[in-house]
């Protein structure tokens, strides 16, 4: 039975962690490493034996940008199958949004939607290049924009949406599930264009930060709250506001002095 989410709106409840154990589900993850290392090893089959059975030693010189290539190649294709995994339980059981018990079938299936994402989404977030992050966390389900930096941040693995130029700071935590009491709590957060996270600040589920709104280090917000545009929140949950102010000031000319 779905429960109302205006109750925990209107409390002001501060999120918790997501609380997701290590259960069978995770036993996926061995499925991925053995279908990555699968397509490696075809991938591979053929320039090997040209080297020992034709002698064709000069292969050797590009073995550096092979073993790179492999690389890419292990993590594309769990991330590929990851995709197809997640099309599939999204197919069986569609994501809701709202807070459900803990012994519903959302919580179960949000769980298996986590562990199949997550050994894809360790491998990318490992990787030097952060457009690969974009990708990957599009193609499991989340909306993300231009000119987005999320490299240092802690992202859920659906009902997520960045605007343009939306910026996530050092250990911030951007949430659209968490778990309160014996409730599951699934909703849709957004961050629209110019929004900023500040360092290690949560961002509850069903959130919404508008255009220009900063939630400020440290800080929290709570289940389903609307961040003012163009200001700074603060507090745990964020309840106090203060205007932005700029970094650069104008020059003010000095008494008696004319401009030029």
């Amino acid at each position: 039975m779905e429960h109302n989410s205006k109750s925990l709106i209107k409390e002001k409840i501060p999120v918790t962690s997501s609380n997701i154990y290590t259960d069978k589900n995770s036993l996926i993850i061995l499925v991925q490493f053995f279908f990555g290392v699968l397509v490696v090893v075809a991938v591979n089959w053929y320039p090997t034996r040209l080297i020992f059975d034709q002698n064709a030693w000069y292969l050797l010189i590009f073995m550096p940008f092979g073993m790179y290539g492999n690389l890419w190649l292990f993590v594309f294709s769990i991330a590929g199958l990851t995709w197809i995994i997640m099309k599939i339980l999204r197919k069986i059981h569609p994501v809701k949004q709202g807070i459900f018990p803990l012994d519903s079938d959302e919580f179960k299936y949000y769980k298996r939607r986590y562990w199949v994402s997550y050994f894809a989404l360790w491998l990318v977030r490992a990787l030097p290049l952060p457009w690969v992050d974009y990708l990957v966390y599009s193609m499991l389900g989340n909306k993300v924009g231009s000119y987005v930096c999320l490299y240092d941040s802690w992202i859920d693995i659906e009902l997520i949406e960045f605007g343009k130029n939306v910026m996530t700071s050092m250990n911030s935590v951007i949430m659209s599930h968490a778990i309160f009491q014996d409730k599951f709590v699934q909703l849709r957060t957004v961050l629209k264009d110019n929004s900023i996270v500040g360092a290690e600040a949560v961002v509850a589920p069903g959130t919404i930060l508008e255009e220009e709104a900063i939630l400020g280090a440290g800080c929290s917000s709570y289940v389903g709250q609307i961040l003012e545009p163009g200001v700074i929140h603060l507090g745990n949950p964020a309840t106090k506001v203060m205007k932005q102010k700029s970094f650069v000031s104008p020059p003010e000319s000095e008494p008696g002095r004319e401009e030029d």
